[in-house]
């Protein structure tokens, strides 16, 4: 049985999950023998820790599995091989399910299949909103590049005169950057709600689900904050080695 199921036999026992070995468990109740036995009884040989083989949308029920070195064919049936020897094997199950005159169809499925088809939505969404972030982060790049270099443009003269008046290029170039500080401030207080809320809508859909940090937030605004000084850094400091009575002459 699971590590779930085992908890709850536990519980309603009221034993340790340890000592659920060896104690039996009756299953399908509604099921009635020759005898006027209901229910399936079956000993419980092990625990295992849980394994999701649905929906990462749906919490792990309780279940547990039947080892057996023969192919049952009641219920499903889970059976590890090699990947050389599938077609072998498919034939081989093909065999006893006609051997055995079953009336129901064999259905035969490989799990790795099944969970790629159950994750198949989340990893296309996932993939998604990378391509889609990633496209914002090249569009916020841009739109630095272009407003930096209007404004530079737009203040040659300004900048020529300050130079003149004996302004250095670092101090020049530190208040371009302390003037996109308050942008990015702006920006972040407008992001951070959005970007929280999209975040944790998303994730409740899931079962087992991490929770938004904080500490993802300011380190995003940090590096924010770093791309921009260096690209408003880059652009201002070469207008601003610029001779400035020709940058003057040429206003």
């Amino acid at each position: 049985i699971n590590r779930t199921a085992a908890q709850t036999f536990a519980k309603i026992k009221k034993i340790r999950i340890e000592d659920l070995i060896g104690t039996d468990i009756i299953t399908e109740p509604e099921y009635i023998n020759e005898r006027g036995e209901a229910g399936i009884p079956f000993t419980i040989d092990g625990v295992f820790e849980d394994i999701n083989l649905f929906s990462l949308h749906e919490k792990i029920e309780p279940y547990f599995i039947i080892v057996s070195e023969k192919v049952r064919m009641d219920g499903k049936t889970i059976i590890a091989h090699d990947k050389k020897d599938t077609e072998k094997l498919m034939s081989a199950i093909s065999k006893v399910h006609k051997e055995l005159n079953e009336q129901e169809p064999l259905q035969l499925e490989f799990l790795s299949e099944n969970l790629d088809a159950l994750h198949k939505q989340d990893m296309q969404t996932a993939r998604l909103l990378f391509y889609f972030n990633l496209v914002a982060v090249l569009l916020c790049v841009l739109g630095i590049i272009g407003m930096t270099f209007f404004l530079v443009t737009a203040r040659t003269k300004e900048t020529g005169i300050r130079k003149i008046l004996g302004a250095s290029v670092y101090s020049i170039v530190n208040s371009s950057v302390k003037e996109y500080i308050v942008f990015i401030l702006i920006a972040t207080v407008i992001a951070w709600p959005i970007a929280y809320y999209t975040a944790h809508t998303w994730l409740a859909e899931f079962a087992y689900r991490i929770e938004v940090k904080q500490t993802v937030f300011v380190l995003v605004a940090f590096c924010t904050f770093l791309l921009t000084s260096f690209i408003v850094s880059l652009i201002t400091y070469k207008a601003s080695t610029v001779n400035p009575v020709k940058s003057l002459r040429n206003e």
